[in-house]
């Protein structure tokens, strides 16, 4: 009897050693053979890799045949088709940037729009989503002088060639906010300058000269040189010194419109990856001063017997 009892001791270590070191492992191979890859890997079942299969599927069938690009190389250039989150307040920021007619050494009055440029930010990936670019031909002084094309680099054969009026160019820029879904109030947004003289004093102005009502969402915008200085700890004087801080190289003119949209809109998205949060400095022509958030009172009411 004692014989019979050690064997079956001996037998029951034995199994539970065999599933232990043997069938745990097996599991776990064949778990792996049908487990389906992450959508972020690269492997040919992943989601990424399907809509980069579609996209070249679909070039090559077109008719100017291209050559594919890899797939680490589609990946860089396309945002994940996963889902998205922002912390933004926003789902678009607007770079805008107007120039004006100006001289040396002297002061033009009335100063008048000459150009409207514009950038859309995706506040979730910081990936430029379109541009707008247009030029407006002065009336009060029609001829631009030699100071103005300098800075500026727009000539005066381009503005009488391209140029639009005031009142068009405004009609353009609220078809490309169509175009956005911003009219639709598909997506939300939030206009960013460099300063607050574009939105409160240049466009306000002109407006006024045409006889012509802006839409509210031109009172309210954020100064990125405000949010720049509360995100890194840093006073900016200009554009220059705020590339200088995040180590970006100055592209383009100076005081070219859509060039210096495009520099801005390189430190929006830099601040956007570094996680910082824009929201309004100015809105509806005053000072923002967000919402003071709710405080949970603790109030005991004496005589009633309290939850818990």
């Amino acid at each position: 009897a004692t014989f019979l009892v050690y064997t079956f001791i001996i037998l029951i270590i034995l199994y539970f050693s065999l599933s232990y070191y043997l069938l745990d492992p097996l599991s776990s191979f064949f778990f792996l053979m049908i487990r389906r890859p992450p959508r972020s890997t690269l492997s040919s079942s992943s989601a990424a890799s399907d809509v980069y299969k579609r996209q070249v599927s679909t070039q090559s069938t077109g008719d100017h045949h291209q050559s594919p690009m890899s797939l680490e190389s589609w990946i860089a250039f396309n945002d994940s088709p996963g889902k998205k989150t922002s912390r933004q307040p926003v789902d678009l920021f607007v770079i805008l940037d107007l120039e004006e007619t100006s001289a040396e050494y002297r002061q033009i009055d009335p100063q008048e729009i000459i150009e409207i440029s514009a950038i859309a930010v995706s506040a979730t990936t910081g990936n430029i989503t379109s541009e707008f670019h247009c030029l407006v031909k002065p009336e009060a002084h029609p001829q631009l002088s030699e100071h103005c094309v300098a800075t500026s680099g727009i000539t005066q054969a381009a503005l009488d060639a391209d140029g639009h009026s005031f009142v068009e160019a405004l009609g353009h820029l609220h078809d490309w906010f169509r175009y956005l879904k911003i009219n639709s109030g598909e997506a939300s947004f939030s206009f960013v300058t460099m300063g607050d003289r574009d939105l409160m004093t240049l466009l306000p102005r002109a407006a006024k000269a045409h006889r012509i009502t802006l839409p509210d969402y031109f009172s309210s915008w954020v100064n990125l040189k405000g949010a720049f200085a509360s995100t890194y700890g840093v006073k900016p004087s200009g554009l220059l010194d705020m590339l200088e801080v995040l180590r970006i190289h100055h592209v383009g003119r100076q005081h070219g419109g859509i060039d210096a949209c495009r520099n801005v809109c390189r430190i929006v998205s830099r601040m956007v990856w570094d996680g910082a949060l824009l929201e309004l400095t100015t809105e509806f022509g005053q000072p923002y001063r967000p919402a003071p958030k709710a405080r949970k009172q603790d109030v005991k009411l004496s005589g009633i017997p309290q939850l818990r």
